[in-house]
């Protein structure tokens, strides 16, 4: 089973592609709020409604996501790079705004000298978890995907993390709180 995601307007939607067609299912925040539901339907549908050129394919992915990604994870990954692998990989963020559906353009910084295109492999995690053992984490896991994580290394190269923070941590629970204004 294939799922997508499709664009009309601001609104997304999850739908499952069948060949060259997709059935919409669901706008993606009520697909993750009903996910065993919305993953029966989608396992019922035998064919597609609409040609997948006549969509705009977008993430199956709601704004709330986190995307959480791992660095310099193996050790040839740390040596092609010049690193010194390190004891624990690196953890890193990327924003929901920066994803793009396969098959897309994906904007490129102009002039950008470093680009560098890297072959993932993404896990799309369906359900919340909290201190989760390992066979809950698994079984939490919705699917898989390919990953074409493009990288400007020439603007990398010019941040500099403030100390202690190198990596999401702040922000990977919901501890910051926002006043009311």
């Amino acid at each position: 089973m294939r799922l997508v995601g499709i664009r009309e307007g601001r609104r997304v939607d999850v739908a499952v592609q069948i060949g060259d067609r997709v059935t919409p299912l669901a706008e993606v925040g009520d697909f993750y709020a009903d996910l065993d539901h919305w993953l029966r339907q989608a396992r019922r549908t035998e064919t597609g409604l609409l040609p997948v050129s006549h969509v705009h394919l977008a993430p199956p992915v709601p704004p709330s996501a986190r995307v959480v990604c791992i660095g310099l994870n193996y050790r040839a990954h740390a040596a092609e790079g010049g690193f010194t692998p390190p004891e624990h990989p690196t953890v890193f963020g990327r924003w929901v705004a920066s994803l793009t559906a396969g098959g897309t353009p994906a904007p490129v910084p102009a002039g950008e000298p470093g680009l560098d295109w890297e072959g993932e492999v993404a896990a799309v995690v369906g359900r919340r978890l909290t201190d989760a053992d390992q066979a809950s984490a698994a079984a939490a896991v919705l699917g898989y995907a390919a990953f074409n994580d493009l990288t400007a290394r020439t603007a990398q190269k010019l941040t500099v993390p403030a100390p202690g923070l190198a990596v999401y941590t702040p922000s990977a629970h919901p501890g910051a709180r926002l006043p009311h204004t």
